[in-house]
């Protein structure tokens, strides 16, 4: 057998290829096709691309129907049968009633014995467009998503030298932001090594970025970048051969930090001022009353030399609850034991007849949020005074302190003389007072939380964050 003039070989061969594949002579007639060929025909209800039928006519037809691809198809088989040698493909959709489905047609002419020859092969790439589109999807999400972040996000690329080793870096791609927090233009800055734009070198934060690169662990920082005068959050990620930063200008937050603090000095100033003047206060009355009983016998010196000692036991109160002696961190449980014990002495007559039960966990913590506590207590007990044992009223008094998890927990709680249903009624402590607006501006301070809870009696929960940062860590 002659396989270079053997028919039914051809037809044989491209029976076998997957392809739709017909023959075109040198006026584009079709004279031969493969079993895919007709077997798609058949599916599809074609009778127009059987042999003898002109594919030029046929694809005239599919142009009038606007059929996508048509318009090129036809173009590169006038080229074809012109004599024009032509190697090209086109995609084009050819769905069906029941799906979707694109096609590549695959144009290649060629001579044999001095006339032309048209091989048109269609080739099925239905989930290779449908996967290209879910890529275009997600990759305009993408964009969206990247060009709209409130965040800047910076994509960079290494620069290597000869030897391949790292040293320097450019930008490849930024978003909207990045103008916005940098001042800096996208168009200036893509492309440019990171030395020249920055004007420094090694430039900003190699070490870093090298590291997140090398270790492949994304790190967050926060830093001050003097050339622009702004503080920034970066959050650093490695991506492919290169970094990606997503960064905030936290400059605002930074300043409002700032005011804070210096509110917070003025008003730790102010408690100084006050714990000053207030032991300073008792010490001037309990020395004026000592001068005024030396004018006076019996009794009424008897009365005025304890009220003498009462008074300066509260100054004593308010010198336990100023005293720091440079310690940085005290023990709250026996802080507070030395206020109450102080408080209770001073004002002996009113509480001898109260009930008190008093649990304090001991927590370590610093001397200033110490003070503030002690500060806070002595308000509340103040008000227990005034509100309810003032008349000598029986009763009791629980005092509980306590650490749960990262939080401190101080409940102070009066009644009658025996313990009932617990407080349940939440109410909002008057600020009107000046011991209301102190205890308001203490829990301000240490950042935490006030509730109070009426009933037959009064329930009063402070509770704030257990800060490490100044705090001795507990084993």
């Amino acid at each position: 057998m002659n396989l270079n003039t053997s028919i039914e070989f051809l037809q044989a061969m491209i029976d076998a290829l997957p392809f739709n594949i017909a023959v075109l002579d040198n006026k584009g007639f079709v004279r031969m096709v493969n079993k895919a060929w007709i077997e798609f025909a058949k599916e599809n209800g074609l009778n127009s691309d059987e042999v003898g039928a002109n594919y030029l006519e046929i694809t005239s037809k599919a142009i009038g129907s606007n059929e996508e691809g048509a318009s090129y198809v036809l173009e590169a088989l006038k080229k074809a049968v012109s004599g024009e040698e032509i190697h090209t493909f086109v995609e084009y959709p050819c769905h069906s009633p029941k799906e979707r489905r694109y096609f590549h047609v695959h144009i290649n002419s060629f001579k044999y014995n001095g006339e032309i020859w048209i091989i048109m092969a269609h080739e099925n790439v239905t989930e290779e467009v449908l996967n290209r589109e879910k890529k275009e999807k997600f990759f305009s999400r993408f964009k969206k998503l990247f060009d709209n972040m409130n965040e800047g996000v910076v994509i960079h690329e290494w620069i290597r030298n000869e030897e391949g080793e790292i040293i320097d870096y450019k930008i490849i791609d930024v978003n909207k932001a990045f103008s916005l927090y940098t001042d800096l233009s996208a168009e200036s800055s893509v492309g440019v090594p990171a030395t020249i734009l920055y004007g420094v070198n090694p430039p900003p934060y190699f070490d870093v970025y090298l590291r997140v690169y090398e270790n492949q662990k994304p790190e967050q920082f926060e830093t001050f970048y003097p050339p622009m005068n702004r503080y920034f959050w970066i959050s650093a990620i490695p991506w492919d051969d290169g970094f990606v930063t997503i960064f905030l200008d936290i400059s605002p937050i930074k300043k409002q930090q700032q005011i804070l603090k210096e509110n917070l000095e003025k008003n730790q100033f102010l408690f100084r001022e006050l714990q000053h003047r207030a032991k300073n206060t008792f010490a001037s009355i309990a020395s004026l009353i000592g001068l005024t009983a030396l004018n006076y016998k019996g009794e009424i010196n008897d009365t005025l030399q304890h009220l003498k000692e009462q008074v300066s036991s509260m100054a004593k109160v308010y010198d336990i609850l100023y005293q720091k002696g440079g310690i940085d961190n005290i023990n709250l449980a026996e802080y507070l034991s030395k206020v109450l014990n102080g408080f209770f002495d001073t004002f002996s007559q009113i509480f001898s007849h109260v009930n008190k039960e008093i649990k304090l966990e001991e927590i370590i913590l610093s001397s200033q949020k110490g003070s503030l506590v002690g500060l806070w207590l002595i308000e509340v007990l103040n008000n227990s005074i005034k509100y309810a044992f003032g008349e000598r009223r029986q009763g009791w008094i629980s005092i509980n302190l306590t650490r749960s998890n990262d939080e401190v927990i101080l409940v102070y709680t009066d009644g009658g003389r025996e313990k009932g249903e617990e407080p349940n009624l939440k109410i909002e402590l008057e600020s009107s007072g000046f011991g209301s607006k102190i205890m308001k501006i203490i829990v301000e301070e240490l950042g935490g939380q006030q509730e109070i809870l009426k009933g037959d009696g009064i329930k009063i929960i402070l509770s704030f964050p257990f800060s490490m940062d100044k705090e001795l860590k507990e084993n």
